[in-house]
């Protein structure tokens, strides 16, 4: 069977509305603490309607690229996430390079308990997941969930101090996204990050040779 028809086999199966659906939450079970690496990762599923996938490699490979684009990755309604970043970090290394190259719509809650008490921790990881959220090349939405009720509320946390906390300057970093949505206990905060998230890239990159420039002068 030629290639192109493949995929649009693909394609229709993704299309049937009683199918996987465009939305999938991941079972915490799916996500280790070292996820494994390859070009496909390891969530595409097998089960349901997509038991075909368990043929062979090929296919498997194949039918990821319509399904990262199709699928809305929600990892926000799972508690396991909830509070664990790094849960998060894993799934983004576990797509794989396919994964990453095509996903297009994805959602997770933006915290570590680490936070609760220091809200400087755990800054590389911030790092770890924005540096993977930006190999996601054609993410077009994201939408992110930072807590209520953390000390992250107006009263606590100040303007002049997102820059510093649970890594949201790693999460302003993020640019070129088309739609983005913030839901936080803080407004100025929210607002704070869309307008650094909105800058096109060439801007973002200004800034930083700015920066820069300022440091050495």
């Amino acid at each position: 069977m030629p290639a192109e028809l493949r995929v649009r086999i693909y394609e229709f199966v993704l299309s049937e509305t009683d199918g996987y659906g465009y939305v999938t939450y991941i079972h915490p079970g799916q996500i280790g603490t070292h996820a494994p690496h390859g070009v496909t990762g390891f969530f595409v599923p097998r089960a349901g309607p997509f038991n075909f996938l368990s043929v062979n490699h090929q296919m498997r490979s194949e039918f990821a690229v319509p399904f990262f684009r199709a699928v809305h990755f929600d990892l926000a309604k799972q508690s396991a996430f909830a509070s664990d970043l790094e849960k998060v970090l894993c799934f983004l290394q576990g797509i794989g390079e396919i994964g990453r190259s095509n996903i297009e719509s994805l959602s997770f809650v933006w915290w570590m308990e680490s936070w609760r008490t220091d809200h400087s921790a755990s800054q590389k990881l911030a790092a770890d997941v924005s540096k993977l959220i930006k190999a996601c090349k054609k993410l077009i939405f994201l939408d992110i969930s930072i807590p209520g009720k953390k000390g992250l509320g107006s009263y606590k946390l100040r303007p002049c101090n997102f820059g510093a906390a649970c890594g949201f300057s790693h999460l302003r970093s993020l640019h070129g996204i088309r739609e983005i949505s913030i839901d936080s206990p803080n407004g100025k905060l929210s607002e704070w990050l869309r307008e650094g998230m909105a800058k096109p890239k060439k801007d973002a990159g200004t800034d930083t040779e700015d920066m820069g420039r300022r440091k050495r002068s």
